[in-house]
């Protein structure tokens, strides 16, 4: 077996290729679009290839797929963890990931298929949308602001809002620039239309997600962001795995024999905690078991806990109803799951 450490950049690779005795059998750097037409790549034997989660790392996992047997993604910070150099190169860290690949001591981090990937994108793509048109809307409120100007009505953005706003005795600079910001926002308002329609149809075809909008306080948006995170559900072999995938588990500290657990880690798919978290928002408004638990924890503790402890056992009962196929159980039910 051939094993090869990738260090991938943007631009370009280092390679670096072992046997399974660890001898070097190779090493170089090529473009990254060239990986496959690389020398190294037309050694005799079966080949596992090795590298880190960047942020290409679709694309080089879908030129070597079909050039190789094994391609596996590594989890950055696990392998920092487990092979920390004083000496630190490109070439260095192609040879560590290939040392790791042929001792299976690969931290590997999950390779979600094409078609998760591309509602990912498409989540994604919506939520940079929205964050463009709030930063947009904050720099209109920066500018009502400074001319001490204060909105009659609750939302600006709607139909009385953006009727006062067309009326204010603004100079024409300041007209010009406030005019400019109501034209971006209305051409990302139609994007932001435009790309939830899609991911409506998205979830309009897929099962799983038509369960999770059993659930109160989940929608399309919301059903497509958990799936696109979780992937395949079996891959997690109970509901705590799950859990610690969201960064949702507390830290946990033992020694001595005393154990201690701490705030949630926060090490995982930070999309899932936030559509989670936006799910509870919502439940906590409706009867039922979620609103309940909100309440009786919300008296001992502040509303950011209590919520956290909601989303973790809202996700302990997605994971069961993605399992077994099963619908979200009716308000009022006691326990979940």
């Amino acid at each position: 077996m051939l094993h090869y450490g990738l260090d991938v950049h943007k631009k370009y690779t280092n390679i670096c290729v072992m046997d399974d005795a660890g001898a070097i059998l190779a090493e170089g750097r090529t473009a990254t679009g060239e990986l496959p037409c690389h020398p190294a790549f037309s050694l005799e034997g079966r080949k596992r290839v090795v590298m880190e989660a960047g942020a290409n790392w679709p694309f080089v996992y879908d030129i070597l797929e079909p050039a190789v047997e094994e391609v596996l993604l590594a989890h950055p910070l696990r392998v920092r963890a487990i092979a920390a150099a004083r000496v630190k190169t490109d070439a260095i860290d192609a040879r560590t990931l290939a040392h790791l690949l042929r001792s299976d001591l690969i931290p590997a981090a999950y390779i979600p298929p094409a078609p998760v990937r591309e509602a990912r994108e498409l989540f994604r793509f919506r939520l940079d949308l929205v964050k463009q048109r709030i930063a947009l809307k904050n720099r209109v409120h920066a500018l009502l602001t400074k001319e001490g100007l204060t909105s009659p009505v609750t939302d600006v953005f709607g139909r009385e809002g953006r009727r006062w706003l067309d009326e204010l005795p603004l100079s024409c600079e300041k007209r010009a620039r406030l005019d400019s910001f109501l034209r971006v926002l209305d051409c990302l308002t139609t994007e932001i239309k435009e790309a939830d329609s899609r991911i409506k149809v998205a979830v309009d075809d897929d099962p799983r997600a038509n369960l999770l909008t059993t659930v109160p306080g989940i929608g399309y948006r919301i059903a497509l962001v958990i799936l696109a995170e979780i992937g395949d559900i079996s891959r997690f072999p109970d509901a705590n795995h799950l859990v610690s995938y969201a960064g949702l588990a507390p830290r946990v500290r033992s020694s001595g024999g005393k154990t201690k657990l701490g705030n949630i880690t926060k090490q995982g798919s930070s999309a899932l905690r936030w559509a989670l978290v936006e799910a509870i928002h919502v439940a906590v408004h409706r009867p039922g078991y979620l609103q309940e638990m909100h309440e009786r924890l919300r008296r001992g503790k502040n509303n950011a806990v209590a919520t956290t402890a909601c989303a973790r056992q809202l996700l302990v009962a997605i994971y069961f109803m993605l399992s077994r196929g099963e619908a979200f159980r009716p308000t009022g039910t006691r326990t979940i799951y």
